[in-house]
């Protein structure tokens, strides 16, 4: 259940930037427009949502977090602080106002949340089953 969370919370997180990315593509000089950067986070949060559902192993629980905590942390900075974007003099900023800011904000903080909460329920998981497989093998 903890992997199919964190996965809506990462999809949800992908739907708002596509939805958006359209609006940004303008917004500096491809292939590093800040809407190219939307696609990009979109396809990574896709990535690991599979990943998370078909391999939930400590890697993946720690690429999801600290993905996670990147685009949260990018998106306050760029909320009170203009982001350097190539092609784009003195920079980029918004407000909180702005259209996906705030879902996105929420989606994020929960992927956070919940990726935590996953790795360490699967560090705590796996160091209890090497015991019992080992002691199965010597029964």
């Amino acid at each position: 259940m903890l992997r199919l969370l964190t996965g809506v919370a990462l999809v949800g997180l992908a739907v708002v930037h596509l939805r958006i990315a359209s609006i940004y593509e303008s917004v500096g000089k491809h292939p590093l427009s800040i809407g190219d950067q939307f696609y990009a986070q979109a396809v990574i949060a896709f990535v690991l949502t599979a990943a998370l559902l078909v391999r939930p192993h400590r890697l993946v629980w720690a690429c999801s977090l600290l993905f996670a905590i990147g685009s949260l942390a990018v998106l306050i900075y760029s909320r009170y602080h203009a982001l350097p974007v190539y092609g784009f003099a003195g920079g980029f900023q918004e407000g909180w106002g702005v259209r996906g800011a705030k879902p996105a904000a929420v989606f994020e903080g929960l992927a956070i949340v919940l990726s935590l909460l996953g790795l360490v329920t699967a560090r705590s998981a796996g160091g209890s089953a090497v015991p019992a497989a080992r002691a199965a093998l010597h029964r």
